[in-house]
């Protein structure tokens, strides 16, 4: 049965600078790790593994992502086309898997794989105005090629959302401010309201998502609200049914940052939350990796605006990446062991440094790196490494 609250829509303060530009357009530039002259311009990316011996070549526009069989990413084709292609490491062979014409966004920080299907929302049109822009939730079958629209939604909300839980999606939709939370069965395409949101725009009253979470047996709503003109951020967490199990307020965690309540209505690209463990990344400068006590907040690792997560197109349950960008650090948390490890990683020039990456459910890393000479502002060429988290760990010892 569908549970209904009071929503509010609050309006993203990020907008601005995320259509600014060509990295921005694909959510903040930490997460973008290859980066492209402008829009329209494609670059030829080796791969390398840590030895230096490169396994492949890929020529690609924007964002390059790990699977658990290869290497994912698109190219620019021709005005406004983009080709989607899958790279596999077993047979070093390249599918074409889709080919998107008017596109003009895509929700690159909440892709996921299911059963070797990677869904995603991409916006074709202007998606700075709802009359022309139609937000559109694609399936792209990795094996035959094939792909398909799931629903589109002219004038939909570009930002929208997706989580996984088991062999379903967990789909946020916002249907002319109503905003939805449904199941979306793989197996049977067939859609499942759990609950529904509602705001009040003329009374600039109450709740709204901002992302979703799970671990497999808890599904974390983080829920921005405001009943009585003061803004606050919750994590609402349900069983696999949606029945309520806990909320949490963790406003206070805002307190630290120039503008509280601004940070607290911000849309988020990452977040995570399992076992009293929070993870919360919003498209401009706040980051959070913390414990949650009956006592407060503990920081697990320090962090400023160069400090990021590791996307990951598939469930890891095990451990989580993060990076320090234009460094060479990396954090490896393990969730069991709830410990961090830091690690530095170097490719045979050491002038290169850290701008992005993703893992997988297989512990195997794909690093982004580049370098721009702080004076000249001239830059080598982006390079692409290929490993997995044992083997950093023992690069760590090295070091």
């Amino acid at each position: 049965m569908m549970k209904r609250k009071t929503v509010l829509l609050v309006v993203l303060s990020l907008l601005s600078f995320a259509f600014s530009g060509c990295e921005s357009s694909e959510s903040q530039p930490f997460k973008v790790g290859i980066e492209r002259p402008f829009i329209g311009e494609n670059i030829t990316v080796p791969v390398f593994d840590t030895n230096g011996e490169e396994i492949t070549q890929i020529t690609c526009h924007g964002m390059v992502e790990l699977t658990d069989e290869g290497i994912l990413y698109r190219s620019f084709s021709d005005k406004g086309t983009f080709d989607y292609y899958h790279y596999k490491f077993e047979n070093n062979e390249t599918l074409k898997i889709g080919e998107i014409k008017d596109w003009d966004y895509e929700t690159v920080y909440d892709r996921k794989i299911i059963n070797g299907h990677l869904y995603t929302f991409i916006t074709t049109g202007n998606m700075l105005d709802p009359e022309e822009r139609v937000l559109h939730l694609y399936d792209f079958d990795l094996s035959s090629g094939l792909s398909n629209v799931i629903y589109s939604q002219p004038g939909g909300f570009p930002y929208a959302l997706l989580e996984t839980l088991g062999n379903d999606l967990i789909v946020v939709r916002d249907v002319n401010g109503d905003q939805s939370i449904e199941r979306f069965d793989t197996s049977t395409r067939t859609f499942e309201p759990m609950i529904s949101y509602f705001y009040d725009n003329d009374l600039n009253c109450g709740d709204a998502v901002r992302h979703i979470s799970t671990d497999g047996e808890v599904i974390t709503v983080l829920r921005v609200s405001n009943t009585d003109g003061n803004d606050r951020l919750f994590l609402d967490c349900y069983d696999t049914n949606f029945n309520l199990i806990s909320n949490l307020e963790i406003s206070e965690l805002f307190s630290v940052t120039d503008d509280p309540n601004n940070e607290i209505k911000q849309g988020c690209e990452d977040f995570f939350f399992s076992r009293d463990i929070l993870y919360y990344e919003n498209f401009s400068s706040t980051r959070f990796l913390t414990g949650i006590s009956e006592n407060g907040f503990d920081e697990l690792i320090d962090n400023d605006i160069n400090f990021s997560s590791y996307l990951s197109l598939t469930h890891n349950i095990d451990n989580k990446v993060f990076y320090r960008g234009y460094t060479n650090s990396m954090y490896i948390y393990n969730i069991d062991d709830n410990a961090v490890d830091n690690v530095e990683f170097y490719a045979p020039n050491d002038k290169y440094v850290i701008t992005g990456g993703s893992f997988n459910s297989k512990d195997e890393v794909l690093i982004s790196m580049n370098y721009r000479d702080p004076s000249t502002g001239e830059r080598l060429p982006s390079e692409l490494y290929f490993t997995n988290l044992s083997e950093l760990m023992d690069l760590s010892v090295k070091n």
